[in-house]
């Protein structure tokens, strides 16, 4: 049987052919080619040989107020405990937090969090508050395990649900940035949470769904890398509201989605869902797009899955940056149909900021690392399998080669459960857009340990794990030598050849010999302070019979038999 079907999927909208067969716990098997949806991105798809399969699910992403209301709703219901009765459990401050200390280690089997749905909750009925204090309960028995180390708190399933909220969501729990079109608040007492640093859950549902894949080959895993990039810069955007002249950046449920970029926007494609349109007269949608999902596209301005104008709401770029970085920002001022002939406008940061405020903290003062816990619920006596946690650990890597990348070097993103590094980083350049022909800036004469935050390394996919040469414009440096016949050290009082201080008398070790008698010391008739005075004849007769005074010093007793 072959379906065609409209579908709302995670957090973006797509058009899907196939059907799917799947096992006891959602294994599926996924149509390997197909006819395509019949739309104008047909022309960027790709992998025209991977089908996205069916899933008939609406978009995940809640605004706080519906979370809110849901869990208070829940709460009303008797179906899950009220928060306001009891004390969030304790749990370990953050040893050390990131800025000089972040890191992103390869996680492990071992960074996967276990917790088992002992209620079966995952298997009813469930509402959104219910499925809200699962979590939190997860998250606490983490925190209390492992310490309130986590930004962010991920979640897998290992079985297939009774139902899902979208392919994948995020809860937001926490915003403490203005200038983003959110409003500021903290939902962790509400819902019980412990700590003071858990700012969103991400729920990616089912781990063994057809399509989640790790590692960077094929549509699957574009799709995955692409969605995560999603779920987790809901943080952030798209929240903003309407430009002062009335154009709007969300999207209207015609042209893209609310809470996502409207597709009336040219920004070079991202995860969340900017498009990228091509010339003008018509202009036509294109870019590095996921068959099945023309809405999620890898940006062509940093090769990466967040645009400029993303970076710029997540605080990665200045505005300044934001608009150099951004090879084109226009508005198809009409409509959002390819191809399209309408008008085309421009904007910029300033017309954001004008709308929506000054981004504070600014990007200077924003934090750029970022630590995910990442919890797999399972079922009472069937923990999840190693090939089940292999995968999530693949596309966990995956994730943090991506942010890493994505955002130009600057932030970190660390998915083990392991804490914040402690180490700084000694070198570093920032990437600047479309390379850089810049000196290195390490200092080879310091001979500790290095940690080089080395850019303008694009992987194949695989971890860079050493870099043992650094830059693309290594400036040749001569250290200073005593010997080069020059007076380059604090040390050196002479060097070879360059004598002025005691021509033809430079030591090898480039001092100047101590001067006793003779023309340069000190006066023989009054006390001088140094060693020997300047009469060759005074001064040997006195240091014949006083080797003090050349010795040490030319005091008064070697200078009274001579008034």
């Amino acid at each position: 049987m072959r379906i065609r079907l409209g579908v709302f999927v995670g957090c973006m909208l797509f058009l899907a052919y196939g059907s799917r067969a799947e096992d006891g716990k959602g294994n599926q098997s996924v149509p390997a080619s197909g006819t395509s949806a019949s739309n104008a991105s047909d022309t960027h798809r790709m992998d025209d040989a991977a089908l996205l399969p069916v899933v008939s699910e609406v978009c995940g992403y809640r605004s706080p107020d519906e979370w809110r209301a849901a869990f208070q709703t829940a709460v009303e219901r008797g179906e899950i405990p009220d928060p306001a009765l009891t004390s969030p459990p304790a749990v370990a401050p953050r040893a050390n937090r990131a800025g000089g200390g972040a890191c992103a280690p390869v996680p492990q089997t071992s960074d996967i969090f276990l917790f088992e749905d002992s209620a079966g909750t995952l298997l009813t009925n469930f509402s959104e508050g219910q499925l809200d204090s699962l979590m939190t309960s997860a998250a606490n028995a983490l925190l209390v395990a492992e310490g309130d180390n986590f930004d962010f708190i991920g979640f897998w399933v290992s079985f297939v649900p009774h139902h899902q909220i979208g392919a994948a969501f995020y809860r937001g729990i926490e915003n403490n940035v203005a200038g983003i079109g959110l409003p500021i608040f903290n939902d962790r007492p509400f819902i019980g949470l412990a700590g003071d640093n858990v700012e969103g859950y991400i729920m990616m549902w089912n781990i063994n769904d057809g399509l989640w894949a790790p590692g960077t080959a094929g549509n699957f895993a574009s799709f995955t890398r692409l969605v995560l990039a999603q779920e987790i810069e809901h943080r952030w955007g798209v929240f903003l509201p309407n430009l002062l002249d009335g154009r709007s950046m969300q999207g209207n449920n015609v042209c893209g989605r609310f809470f996502h970029w409207n597709w009336q926007i040219d920004g070079q494609g991202s995860g969340m869902e900017i498009r990228e349109w091509i010339g003008s007269s018509p202009a036509v949608l294109g870019g590095s797009c996921v068959n099945g999902a023309p809405d999620l596209c890898f940006n062509s301005d940093t090769g990466g899955v967040f645009s400029y104008t993303d970076l710029y709401l997540m605080g990665f770029v200045s505005p300044a940056e934001m608009d150099a970085g951004n090879s084109e920002l226009r508005y198809m001022d009409a409509g959002c149909n390819s191809p399209y002939n309408g008008s085309i406008s421009t904007f910029s940061s300033a017309d954001i900021v004008a709308s929506a405020g000054t981004r504070n903290p600014s990007s200077a003062a924003s934090q750029h690392d970022y630590h995910i816990g990442w919890i797999m619920f399972h079922q009472p006596g069937d923990p999840p399998n190693a090939t089940e946690l292999d995968k999530a650990v693949g596309i966990l890597a995956q994730q943090s080669i991506d942010w890493e990348f994505s955002t130009l070097g600057v932030g970190t993103l660390n998915t083990t459960l392991q804490g914040d590094c402690t180490f700084t980083v000694k070198f570093s350049q920032r990437p600047t857009p479309g390379g850089e022909n810049i000196p290195s800036n390490i200092d080879w004469t310091d001979d500790d340990p290095n940690v080089v935050v080395a850019d303008d390394f694009i992987s194949d996919g695989r971890p860079i794990n050493t870099v043992r040469w650094w830059g693309s414009n290594l400036v040749a440096v001569t250290l200073p030598i005593c010997g080069d016949n020059v007076v380059n050290q604090p040390s050196e009082e002479c060097d070879g050849t360059d004598d002025s201080a005691c021509p033809g008398q430079c030591q090898t070790n480039c001092t100047c010999p101590a001067v006793s008698c003779g023309p340069g010391a000190g006066d023989c008739c009054v006390a001088n302070g140094t060693p020997g005075c300047d009469d060759d004849t005074c001064c040997n007769a006195v240091c014949a019979c006083d080797s003090f005074c050349c010795d040490k010093e030319w005091d008064a007793f070697c200078a009274g038999p001579n008034d």
